[in-house]
């Protein structure tokens, strides 16, 4: 895939952006949990920014090469086949770096991420001792796959596990025992507010650290699910911030009344 100038680019992620099920899915009524009202909240897909040359995030290249925590890893975008999931937003490349910038420990948790795209937050996890479920739609599956293949060695492919997971769909298959919840560039619109929470309420107890990394822009909608959303179902604090690209890692902790 060549891109002739940003436009191309930016006309790419408006598409993709728009397109349903990317990392979330429609709300479904009779969750049992009380409705968001998201009539009046509005999303607009982002104009993508050109970066400095050594950060720029690209849609043309099919590999990417990362090191973190002293692990070296080696991420394939399949971008001609998925497009938007395939690409490695910063949102992900911040949570690692935070994980990275703290010494993260992941020794004998059991964590699921959600909307995994490239897998790269998830294997890292794996690497820093997780017991890992990484997540997202049937598409989007080989992908993960392919790179936890290329990332964890063999001696621990057992701890890392790829599964389908549709938001307010799906979620009741799985546990709601984990230790740890991970999740980056999730909030994107309004339409996938309601089922986010249902999968996050579902896969977590009180005990469960949730950490999203999320573009908080107004355009995105992600100021607007953090400061009014969240705070109805989880405890949340901000762990970090990259102020330049408008981007907070947060921590959440369900609330013991959330349902």
């Amino acid at each position: 895939m060549e891109w002739s100038d940003s436009a191309d680019i930016e006309s790419f992620a408006r598409r993709g952006r728009r397109r349903e099920g990317v990392s979330g899915t429609r709300i479904e009524e009779g969750s049992g949990h009380a409705r968001l009202n998201t009539d009046k909240m509005q999303a607009v897909p982002p104009k993508v920014k050109i970066e400095k040359p050594e950060e720029q995030e690209t849609f043309e290249n099919k590999e990417r090469h990362f090191e973190f925590c002293g692990h070296q890893l080696q991420i394939t975008q399949h971008l001609k086949t998925l497009g938007i999931p395939a690409v490695v937003w910063p949102s992900g490349v911040a949570l690692c770096r935070y994980f990275d910038k703290v010494r993260m420990d992941f020794s004998g948790k059991k964590i699921i991420e959600l909307g995994s795209g490239t897998g790269l937050v998830g294997i890292l996890a794996t690497l820093l001792g997780g017991e890992v479920t990484l997540t997202d739609l049937p598409e989007v599956l080989h992908q993960v796959e392919d790179n936890v293949l290329k990332n964890v060695p063999s001696a621990l492919g057992q701890r890392a596990q790829v599964c389908a997971l549709e938001w307010g769909r799906d979620e009741g298959k799985f546990p709601s025992d984990y230790d740890v919840v991970l999740g980056s560039d999730l909030i994107y619109h309004p339409r996938h507010f309601q089922s986010l929470i249902d999968t996050l309420l579902h896969v977590s107890s009180p005990h469960t650290i949730i950490y999203l990394s999320s573009n908080v822009s107004a355009i995105m909608g992600g100021l607007g699910f953090h400061q009014e959303i969240v705070p109805k179902y989880f405890n949340s604090e901000i762990l970090d911030e990259i102020t330049a690209k408008e981007i907070r890692i947060f921590k959440l902790t369900k609330k013991y009344n959330a349902n």
